[in-house]
């Protein structure tokens, strides 16, 4: 069975030496010792320092003949124009539920080094906003913790960040679609109410025991305590029973989302993602393939409306910054704040969902209002 690997390669005493066309020669390289060796290169990324890796490959000893190769042509091809490289390289086994986590890992990176942020560039470009952004989350926590108490708000926090962490297997994969859809009409949250008795009444949402469930089955689960929308119900069956098919063929389905995900772009907002979802399950239009990718890990899928609205109303990024852009921005801040991009989503959340920057907002209300364009903007015009 084939395993997939992260492996970075790295200039002698980390020096920002890779610019311009010597990352295209890097990224090059790196996936022409890949052919040399029959290794498949799925992604490789060159960044100021050195150049970052994903391959998939069954045994170890050909991924280090391929390490070797790769430093040994590495230091051919630029060793010329002074760029030395350190003789050991880092190898690191990737799961197929982290594969999310790396691929947004190397569209930041590309981001980075292309300039593609589109965030509002103020006196001191992107740092500036950064830091300013900074400050106003923690601004926007100490409101949340005013209206909720410290307790609620992590809490809230907790259950949100779970709710979006790569499954561990199929079986919580295929659950989380399945929750998906039974959210449809209803929010998230009646399903949480109901879960334990999904859970029972679905085996646990183990795909090979749903794909069972008869129409006799059918009719008995409508008398549940669980949510009895017979189509939704027949979408979760007939959707085990395609992800059975998938899996015979592509041994796990997080396997066969993981070498789609390799060729994809998150910048993007996976779009190949998207449409594999649609062809493979029912009941899956664009926004719901795009809830259940996120909730899969996959976060530049899809944007909070209730944080993009925020952000803009503090004049931190742009009107027209939407989707990955805006998600690309907020992984900045959990990278300049070493928190979990989602548990910085859900603070933003909570403060435009039940905290003063609502829909209706109540700057008069908010800790911010001093700062914040939308609250200044709003007192003129009352004047």
């Amino acid at each position: 069975m084939d395993h997939l690997w992260f492996v970075a390669f790295d200039t002698v005493r980390l020096r920002n030496v890779l610019r311009g066309r010597l990352r295209a020669i890097v990224e090059e390289t790196a996936r022409a010792a890949g052919s040399a060796t029959h290794i498949v290169v799925l992604d490789a990324c060159a960044a100021p320092s050195g150049v970052r890796v994903i391959v998939r490959t069954r045994l170890r000893s050909q991924l280090r003949r391929y390490a070797r190769r790769t430093v040994s042509l590495l230091a051919l091809r630029v060793g010329a124009l002074g760029v030395r490289w350190r003789p050991v390289f880092r190898i690191r086994r990737i799961e197929p539920q982290q594969m999310p986590t790396y691929l947004d890992y190397f569209a930041r990176c590309r981001a980075s080094i292309a300039g593609d942020m589109q965030i509002k560039n103020r006196k001191n470009g992107v740092k500036s906003t950064v830091k300013k952004a900074i400050a106003r989350l923690q601004m926007i926590e100490r409101s949340n913790t005013a209206a909720l108490g410290g307790d609620e708000v992590a809490a809230r926090i907790r259950r949100y960040v779970a709710a979006h962490e790569a499954p561990a297997d199929d079986r919580a994969a295929f659950a989380k679609l399945c929750y998906v859809i039974f959210a449809q009409g209803l929010g998230f949250d009646v399903v949480e109410n109901h879960r334990e008795a999904l859970d029972a009444a679905f085996c646990q949402f183990a795909p090979e025991s749903v794909a069972r469930i008869g129409e006799e089955q059918v009719g008995k689960l409508l008398h549940e305590p669980i949510i009895r929308n017979r189509s939704k119900i027949e979408a979760c069956i007939e959707n085990a029973r395609r992800w059975h098919t998938l899996v015979t063929t592509d041994k796990t389905y997080l396997g066969r989302i993981a070498h789609i995900g390799a060729g994809d772009d998150a910048l993007s907002g996976w779009p190949k993602l998207v449409t594999q979802l649609q062809e493979d399950f029912c009941r899956l239009g664009e926004p719901t393939a795009r809830l259940l990718l996120k909730r899969w890990g996959f976060f530049a899928a899809l944007c909070h409306p209730g944080v993009r609205r925020a952000l803009t109303r503090l004049g931190l990024i742009n009107a027209h910054v939407d989707g990955p852009a805006l998600q690309l921005f907020v992984g900045t801040l959990a990278e300049a704040t070493s928190k979990d991009a989602y548990a910085i989503e859900a603070a933003l959340a909570i403060f435009a969902g039940v905290g003063p920057c609502r829909l209706d907002p109540r700057c008069s209300d908010c800790l911010l209002n001093e700062t914040c364009p939308a609250a200044q903007s709003s007192a003129v015009a009352s004047l």
